[in-house]
């Protein structure tokens, strides 16, 4: 296994369906979603919205790809 290619079609794949299963239950004040910088190896699953009056910004996961190694 090349891990160069097949390390983004993992990370990508494991992340969207968590980000999938997420959004089956969904808070309609807080959105749930996947960035993905394909060019430069970086992935955030991610959450903004409101909950009780309070703003909700948060990175649930960040990945990256980095010298052929996953750092988080």
């Amino acid at each position: 296994m090349d891990k160069l290619t097949e390390y983004p079609k993992l990370i990508r794949r494991i992340l969207s369906e968590n980000v999938e299963l997420c959004n089956r239950r969904p808070n309609k004040d807080i959105e749930t979603f996947l960035i993905v910088d394909e060019s430069k190896k970086h992935y955030i699953w991610m959450n903004l919205g409101w909950q009780n009056g309070d703003r909700i910004t948060g990175i649930t996961v960040y990945v990256r790809i980095r010298d052929g190694k996953i750092k988080d």
